[in-house]
């Protein structure tokens, strides 16, 4: 269902702790770095996340944007 997430808007995986979320998404970036169909941004949640402006910003990073000037700061 991976292989799909560059054909859709947006791919979103919930579970429970200890189902293998982390493993799944680490196998996924690195096969799309053997054989590139997109681009992976690596975002690691934290407390706070559930602001958008918050979460754009670590978003934005994590493509390596360059954040607009005038544009609140990240944090």
């Amino acid at each position: 269902m991976l292989s799909a997430r560059f054909e859709v808007p947006i791919t979103v995986m919930t579970a429970g702790a200890g189902f293998g979320k982390t493993t799944t998404l680490a196998q996924a970036v690195r096969a799309n770095a053997a054989s590139p169909r997109g681009v992976d941004a690596w975002i690691a949640c934290e407390p706070g996340d559930e602001d958008a402006t918050r979460l754009s910003a670590a978003m934005l990073a994590a493509l390596g944007a360059v954040q607009r000037r005038g544009a609140p700061p990240s944090g």
